[in-house]
């Protein structure tokens, strides 16, 4: 699932960048490092101001402090123009308006780190500090700052996280041209008990969404979708959940392989649920193709 799908199923609604209000600007990019100045908590529109402590629960302290998030996400949109390439979450920093007798700043902070690893999966999982303030910016009850990576595909040394994402794109390529030409096709079996050739494109649609949630962090969840019959949303599918498994590889880190996943039940490293899904998709390929060309159907790369 991509950040923007996940962003979605939370019915969350991105904000613009908040224009900064004294000499400083609201983000930065150095290198690969993304810095977003701190925002303070809103409600309604305005300063949700209060002190920890005193006039404000560590359970609102905790909610305005994903608010914050939300808005830093959105700061992030904005640098980015696309939140699938954020790499990571490297560090937040959390000042919370407090009464000297207030220590429950870790609690507070939480709202923000759970909305991140809800985003992000485990690319939202960071380091952090959390700190009691005197009083922050007009009279707000929390601020945070953050700090991203994003990847760079121009900088970034070919890995294998590359060489996986570079065989999705290939995969796409033919098994939706296949779709295209078995168009109208796809109740077609090669003998009994054995998947039609609509069965097969459903599966990989199905693997890919699986995979991709794995490696992203944010594994699938629900009742899987009604199988698709319809030629022209088959092909879109199946393109859609290519890209989507492109952009969960190519945020990977080479050290990000040896993570372990569960996929079907098994437990894996990140480069072996790839590699499975991959291999299967390829072996998947071949029989289709064979499978096609024995009732006529020629993709023209396959001749």
């Amino acid at each position: 699932m991509s950040v923007y799908e996940k962003l979605k199923s939370l019915a969350i609604t991105l904000p613009g960048v908040t224009p900064p209000v004294a000499a400083f600007v609201p983000v930065l990019r150095s290198g690969n490092l993304i810095f977003i100045s701190g925002h303070i908590a809103k409600r309604d529109g305005k300063p949700w101001t209060g002190q920890l402590g005193a006039d404000v629960t560590t359970e609102d302290g905790k909610k305005a402090a994903r608010g914050i998030a939300i808005d830093l996400v959105g700061a992030l949109e904005a640098a980015t123009g696309n939140l699938d390439s954020i790499r990571r979450i490297v560090k937040l920093l959390v000042l919370v308006n407090s009464t000297p007798t207030f220590n429950e700043q870790h609690l507070v902070a939480n709202g923000a780190s759970e909305l991140l690893t809800e985003v992000f999966g485990d690319r939202g999982k960071h380091a952090r500090s959390a700190f009691g303030a005197a009083q922050i910016p007009f009279g707000s009850c929390v601020e945070i700052e953050l700090i991203a990576e994003v990847a760079d595909a121009q900088s970034r040394p070919p890995g294998l996280q590359v060489a996986f994402a570079k065989d999705a794109g290939t995969l796409s390529d033919k098994f939706s041209g296949l779709a295209r030409v078995m168009s109208g096709k796809y109740d077609w079996k090669p003998g009994q008990g054995v998947r039609s050739a609509g069965d097969v494109f459903n599966l990989i649609v199905k693997e890919n969404g699986l995979l991709a949630g794995v490696l992203s962090g944010t594994p699938t969840t629900g009742a899987p979708p009604a199988p698709i019959t319809d030629p022209e949303k088959m092909q879109e599918a199946l393109k859609d959940s290519y890209l989507h498994l492109q952009a969960a590889a190519s945020a990977l880190l080479d050290s990000d392989l040896q993570v372990p996943v569960k996929l079907f039940g098994k437990d894996m490293t990140k480069q072996s649920a790839l590699m499975l899904i991959l291999t299967d998709q390829h072996e998947h390929l071949g029989q289709s193709i064979a499978y096609a060309r024995s009732n006529g159907v020629v993709p023209p790369w396959s001749k």
